[in-house]
């Protein structure tokens, strides 16, 4: 096999390596926008009946951080004594985060 026959099969395989990336992409634009065509009519649907779930989720979102916290305790520790570390540094955190509000406040 000469060089150029080596050149020649590999501009081929890159040019339909690079067609078949192309047409792979383009069909996934097309779900993508379909599927978030989809999402937007349910949750226009769904936005009626949000009004029920809003205080929980409020009352998750202002204690998130400190359960995410703990659990970065655990990841990184792991075991009881992530979770213990993680406990006290939630605790650390809401004592900190309350002073800066009192500073705040007054």
């Amino acid at each position: 096999m000469s060089g150029d026959a080596v050149h020649r099969l590999g501009t081929v395989a890159g040019v339909a390596a690079v067609l078949v990336g192309a047409w792979a992409w383009w069909h996934r634009f097309r779900y993508e926008r379909r599927t978030r065509r989809r999402l937007d009519a349910l949750a226009a649907r769904e936005r009626r009946r949000t009004g029920v779930r809003l205080p929980l989720l409020r009352a998750t979102r202002g204690r998130l951080p400190y359960v995410a916290v703990v659990g970065a305790g655990w990841v990184t520790v792991g075991g009881i004594g992530g979770v213990g570390l993680g406990l006290v540094l939630a605790a650390g955190l809401w004592r900190w985060h309350r002073r800066q509000t009192r500073s705040a406040q007054g």
